[in-house]
């Protein structure tokens, strides 16, 4: 009934505090909150202390020596971000395009709050997404398919009505649907100009994939299955 989340709040030698956080689950990352805590104290944060945050190349030796816990590693570079633009006095996805120079950035018109409907009876999830939309002006919203093909068109439509024309909207089923609905399902949401299909089933980096993408009808996005650079370069090459 609940899930474990380290928050990591790191501050600078100038001044600057980098905040992150992690949700912690055995089941998808193979990690626990004791380790991954461990791993911040023994290891990670003692070795950084004499770390300039502003070398990337310095850093990148740094964080790759100190643990095997992906996680610590990933709050650590999150929270060292979050220093760095601090520092810089510029936006986060601004700063970051010193790593990526031709980076392409999320449109201006969802930087305010980008927020997740998550699954209900669609008059829930609509009313979700006018709450967010009224409150945190949100313009970019991410909605947990995985319904059912009925119940999905339902809530799509009725938050595309909510948020308007304008709004960017994203599906996402948690690999819940079946691989043969991914074309209705794909069609369904390029109707309501929905973005990219997050997980429409499950996936691998196999010629299924391929096949996944040439039936459906917006780009999929990949996450459950990519949990490394040899899973991402795998997907690539069958085009993800």
């Amino acid at each position: 009934d609940h899930i474990d989340v380290v928050l990591l709040d790191v501050c600078a030698s100038n001044g600057a505090r980098g905040v992150s956080e992690m949700a912690v689950r055995n089941k998808w990352h193979g990690e626990d909150v004791s380790g991954v805590v461990a791993a911040l104290n023994q290891e990670l944060l003692p070795s950084l202390k004499s770390v300039d945050l502003g070398d990337d190349a310095g850093f990148a030796v740094a964080i790759e020596a100190g643990t095997q816990s992906a996680l610590a590693r990933a709050l650590v570079d999150m929270a060292r971000e979050d220093i760095l633009a601090q520092s810089a006095g510029v936006p986060l996805q601004q700063s970051m395009a010193r790593c990526v120079p031709d980076m392409q950035f999320i449109p201006a018109v969802s930087s305010a709050f980008s927020c997740t409907i998550t699954r209900d009876s669609p008059e829930a999830m609509a009313k979700d997404a006018e709450q967010l939309c009224r409150t945190v002006g949100a313009r970019a919203l991410k909605i947990k398919t995985g319904q059912g093909y009925e119940i999905d068109a339902a809530a799509v439509a009725a938050i595309r009505q909510i948020a308007g024309e304008d709004a960017i909207l994203s599906a996402d089923s948690n690999s819940a649907g079946p691989p043969e609905m991914v074309g209705a399902m794909s069609d369904m949401l390029a109707g309501q100009g929905v973005v990219w299909f997050e997980d429409p089933c499950r996936l691998q980096a196999d010629e299924t994939f391929t096949d996944i993408l040439n039936t459906s009808h917006v780009p999929v996005l990949v996450d459950n299955a990519c949990r490394s650079l040899p899973a991402a370069r795998s997907f690539l090459v069958l085009g993800a």
